[in-house]
């Protein structure tokens, strides 16, 4: 799990392929945790992180979890934005702002694959997070 205070600016990450994103304080820091599962939920790395994740949860003191999504399955169950012109491939994005709301932001790098650092925002989506009692476990 990667991590950083959510001090005063949003917080972009990814790109994204079934991580899940945290929000949480703990010991009074408010911080977004970026879970890196692997490609597929029975992958040891995925299940590595998961219990990690799960660990960290009931460590004392506990983190107060706030929020948490997989940006990820936003565009996977509803489709995903279509191509344009020259678009080359597509990736997701979390973002968490610092008032706690959570997107999940659909790009589409430009030029081909030429231009490896511009990107068309193709979709971006407000999520509502899982609810509370289920962030201590991370779902399949």
């Amino acid at each position: 799990m990667t991590q950083t205070p959510l001090a005063g600016v949003d917080v972009l990450t990814g790109p994204m392929s079934g991580c899940w994103i945290m929000v949480y304080t703990h010991e009074g820091v408010t911080t977004v945790g970026h879970v890196g599962t692997f490609l597929k939920p029975t992958d040891q790395k995925s299940i590595a992180a998961k219990a990690a994740w799960a660990a960290f949860t009931q460590q004392v003191p506990a983190p107060q979890l706030i929020a948490g999504f997989n940006p990820f399955t936003h565009w996977k169950e509803r489709g995903f934005p279509l191509k344009v012109g020259d678009d080359g491939n597509g990736s997701v994005y979390a973002l968490v702002t610092t008032d706690h709301r959570l997107y999940s932001i659909y790009l589409y790098r430009q030029g081909g694959n030429a231009a490896p650092n511009t990107y068309r925002i193709a979709g971006l989506q407000e999520i509502v997070s899982v609810p509370r009692s289920a962030l201590t476990h991370i779902p399949d």
